[in-house]
């Protein structure tokens, strides 16, 4: 390597691929070109120049002279933020910038470990000479931490060797691709005389790789994409280091000055095909290119001696377009041939017009449409391109099958359509927003707005405007497309002054816990009010004018009001109201229970609905007293006392209640109690826990729910089949007085290694229930019949039935099922029935001796309590057994009023009446 220059590295193509002329291309140093540490003692410290009037560190210059272009590779990049690198060309028309955090394009090497970070290449610059600088926060730069390094460079061919590349490097008896004299010209050489075959070359663009490749590209269709040859860009990898140089040309017919290029970096690679060589693929930074047009797609092979023209970028110079050929009688470019066998039999066209290295990937377009035959690859005079009517199968997809017919001017294309503008506005008082997006092309894009209005112009798609003073104005819009055509728009816009917020005001007034609150204070002075929201402080909300609410308890509550206008505008106020209510009095409840001449009382179901209750009084009617929420009392005598309960809540208020209760030394009757024990179907029943209070018990009698008896105070009892059984045990004490106990014990049986299982599920609407049997099993897989029996004398047969009870109650349902075999199994379950899910009351009198007994009877829903009314005052609260007994001693022929409710839910029996009879 000789200083910054480097040496020349040329790949060609002798008869055979057209290859992409490779760049001058710099050698890695064995020290680093430049490393940016600010402690560098001859570049960054010890000159210094000024630029944009600011003191800035002098720019390092890098001139590779008669060069083209200069692009430079950095190796190590690691700046603090606030500082920037520039790389520019010597007036700095051209800068290209990069920092820690924002960078314009660059491009990466993989195979050179770039990650884009690090390790890049900046895009190019145009000209023989890059400067690079450091601007902004410079103090920031630590040496010791922060510093880049340009390690190599990419170059062309400088122009002293550039004149001498034909004769010298490619002599043309090897390169073979000018057929006949060379009669490629600089594109705007033929800008007067071919004026539409200068105009279809705009979309044609020179493509450089990292390696230092050239090649031509060109924009196909109006969407991203690009065509090129494969055998120029094969990957991904190599997109990725590729720049594209748009309207790279000459500025003057024959000149080396080529204006300056519009550059953008490679995106992603859509499709490649090895056989038929083309790449189809995008760029970043696409709106800077779509102003250059795009080229169509012609699928036919093309007639022989059928005009063609090919602008390309030989030998990576400014583009040049091949038209004349003195190798055709009609002294322009032809198709020689149509069917010229490729990598496939009549995959290519043949023509004698004349290419070089770096044309691969031009587009062979055709004189009569205008629009790209084929895509040249190959040179050889013959030279060659692959036909679209080839390629196209492979790529539709990304043009979703349509064919590109490309933007040309002149006899090729069809007019170009006028935009259609469209304008939308939306005002609130003096501001208005203004929205173009409705606007539309049929044919391409919307390039550009341009609004006018108050005699000022605005160019955006949207935008907002604050007028001064109420009124109408005129807005135009004009909408340019992509290709030029424009079409304005007028509309008259009219404004208003902006709604005034309304004014909320309210007043309240409050009796204890009731307040009326009233908004009919509030107004508006450009309208009218169209609503109130009101918040009441205690989670309440109300709207209206006027509203009332009740609150629960004491307390200070923030009101407020929000009142909205008939053009949406709020406003609210609020103000704060104390709520004083009164004590209310407490409720006195009495539960009574009395065993011969002993009595308990319990007042707990007493209650204060605005706080508690601190003291209970008892007077239990013989001159006895006590206080608390319960308490028990013997009596001296037999005889009929009136207990009275006097109950005081925490603010002095008070409460009475009483309830007679019959004190007596007759016979009471006896507790029954049970426990059971099973094993499989065994079960042992004891009852040696009943108890008799004034005496004992007689006798024991046990219903065991499967219609099977016994007595004694100990059984044992064997079932037969699986289920729900309700067992119950009656006691009768010496003196005639009867308890009762019922309890549900559920029986499962082993299973049977032969016999099938019997298994029901039951679902009752009222007394219509039905019965199913699906999940019985049989040993063999079969079960042949179904026996129901449901408890009520009536049968009937299969795996599911229904059936209707005539009447409630508790119902033992019986399943026999017999399998094949003739073996059968059996399952009980305990069906409850009930018309109404209601509670149902009977009562009657039975008398012994002195003693009036009223016994109750109930069905209900299982709970846990059952509070007993008579005369619709609470008797007691007892366990939900089914019955209850009530001593009575009334005269004869008094009607007394029972009922039952069940606490919980609230839920009633019906009033049952009795008269009692003559003892």
């Amino acid at each position: 390597m000789q200083g910054l220059h480097g040496r020349v590295l040329m790949a060609v193509a002798v008869a055979g691929i057209a290859t992409g002329a490779s760049a001058q291309y710099a050698e890695k140093p064995k020290t680093p070109v430049f490393y940016g540490s600010l402690s560098h003692p001859v570049t960054l410290r010890e000159q210094r120049t000024r630029y944009a009037n600011t003191p800035l560190l002098a720019p390092i210059r890098h001139q590779v002279e008669g060069a083209r272009f200069v692009k430079l590779h950095f190796s190590r990049f690691e700046l603090p933020r606030g500082v920037t690198l520039e790389v520019s060309n010597p007036l700095s028309t051209e800068t290209w910038r990069y920092s820690a955090t924002v960078r314009d394009p660059f491009t990466i090497d993989k195979e050179r470990g770039d990650d884009g970070r690090q390790a890049f290449w900046a895009m190019s610059i145009s000209g023989d000479t890059a400067m690079v600088r450091l601007t902004g926060d410079l103090a920031a730069f630590d040496p010791e931490i922060h510093g880049f390094e340009i390690d190599t460079y990419l170059t062309d061919i400088p122009t002293t060797k550039r004149k001498n590349l034909s004769k010298n490097l490619l002599p043309v008896d090897e390169l073979e691709t000018n057929c006949g004299e060379s009669e490629l010209y600089d594109a705007i050489c033929w800008a007067d005389s071919y004026p539409d075959h200068y105009e279809r070359s705009q979309p044609v663009a020179m493509i450089i790789s990292s390696s230092g490749k050239k090649c031509t590209a060109w924009r196909v269709g109006r969407d991203n994409r690009l065509f090129t040859a494969r055998h120029c860009i094969s990957s991904q990898a190599q997109l990725d280091g590729a720049e594209i140089w748009f309207d790279y040309q000459s500025s003057v017919c024959g000149s080396e000055d080529a204006v300056p290029a519009v550059k953008v970096t490679g995106d992603e690679l859509l499709a490649e095909h090895y056989k038929l060589d083309f790449t189809l693929f995008t760029v970043n930074d696409f709106t800077r290119i779509q102003g250059f047009g795009n080229i169509g797609l012609d699928l036919r092979d093309g007639d022989i001696g059928e005009e063609i023209f090919i602008p390309q970028h030989g030998l990576g110079r400014p583009k040049q377009i091949a038209i004349e050929s003195d190798m055709n009688g009609s002294g322009v470019c032809e198709i020689d041939d149509n069917d010229i066998d490729g990598f496939y039999e009549g995959s290519d066209i043949g023509y004698m017009c004349d290419t070089t290295t770096s044309s691969s990937g031009a587009p062979v377009l055709s004189g009569e449409t205008g629009r790209a035959l084929g895509l040249h690859h190959w040179g050889g005079c013959a030279n060659s391109a692959v036909k679209f009517s080839r390629i196209w199968p492979e790529v539709s997809e990304y043009f979703n099958g349509v064919v590109p017919s490309g933007n040309a001017n002149g006899d090729w294309a069809e007019p170009n359509r006028a935009p259609v503008a469209r304008i939308s506005t939306e005002c609130e008082g003096l501001s208005c927003a203004f929205d173009a997006s409705g606007s539309s092309d049929v044919d391409g894009s919307i390039a550009e707005w341009l609004w006018l209005l108050e005699g000022e112009t605005v160019i955006d798609e949207r935008f907002e405007h604050e007028f001064d003073v109420a009124g109408e104005y005129e807005i135009e819009l004009t909408v340019i497309d992509d290709e030029g055509a424009s079409t304005s728009r007028r509309e008259t816009v009219a404004v208003s002054e902006p709604n005034e917020a309304p004014e909320a005001r309210f007043s309240s007034t409050c009796v204890q816990d009731a307040c009326t609150f009233d908004a009919g204070g509030s107004r508006d002075n450009d309208g009218s009010i169209a609503e109130w929201q009101w918040s009441l402080g205690d989670g309440n909300e109300a709207t209206g004018e006027i509203v009332e609410h009740r609150f629960d308890e004491e307390g200070d509550y923030w009101v407020s009001l929000t009142v909205s206008d008939n053009d949406g505008a709020e406003n609210s106020t609020g103000h704060s109201v104390t709520i004083s209510i009164p004590n209310q009095e407490p409720r006195a409840r009495i539960a009574v229970s009395c065993e011969k001449l002993s009595c308990s009382v319990d007042a707990s179901d007493s209650s204060d609905p605005d706080g508690e209750i601190v003291a209970w009084t008892w007077d239990f009617g013989d001159g006895g007293q006590a206080s608390g929420s319960s308490a028990q009392h013997e009596y001296g005598e037999a005889g009929s006392y009136r207990i009275e309960l006097t109950v005081e809540d925490d603010e002095g208020a008070l409460d009475s209640t009483s309830f007679t209760v019959e004190a007596s030394n007759s016979n009471v009757e006896p507790s029954a109690r049970f426990e059971w024990a099973c094993s499989e179907g065994r079960c042992v029943f004891d009852a040696t826990a009943s108890s008799d209070p004034d005496g004992e018990i007689a006798s024991w009698s046990w219903s065991f729910g499967d219609g099977e008896r016994a007595s004694g105070a100990q059984v044992e009892h064997n079932y037969d089949a699986d289920g729900d059984y309700l067992v119950t045990l009656r006691i009768t004490d010496n003196g005639g007085m009867a308890d009762s106990s019922r309890k549900s014990l559920t029986i499962r049986l082993p299973e049977p290694e032969n016999e099938p299982l019997a298994s029901f599920s039951v679902d009752c609407d009222g007394r219509e229930c039905l019965l199913d049997a699906g999940s019985s099993t049989a040993a063999d897989g079969s079960i042949t019949s179904y026996d129901w029996s449901f408890g009520d004398g009536s049968t009937g047969t299969g795996s599911a039935v229904s059936h209707r009870y005539d009447e409630d109650g508790n119902y033992t349902v019986t399943l026999k099922v017999t399998d094949g075999k003739k073996d059968s199994g059996v399952s009980r379950r305990i069906v409850r029935v009930e018309s109404e899910r209601g509670m149902t009351l009977n009562a009657e009198w039975v008398s012994t001796k002195r003693q009036l007994t009223a016994v109750l009877n109930w069905t209900a829903r299982e709970s846990g309590r059952i509070e007993v009314y008579r005369n619709d005052r609470l008797l007691t609260t007892v366990m939900n057994q089914g019955f209850y007994q009530d001593r009575y001693l009334k005269a004869a022929g008094t009607l007394v009023r029972y009922r039952i409710c069940e606490p919980t839910s609230g839920l009633c029996s019906q009033t049952v009446k009795l008269r009692s009879p003559k003892t």
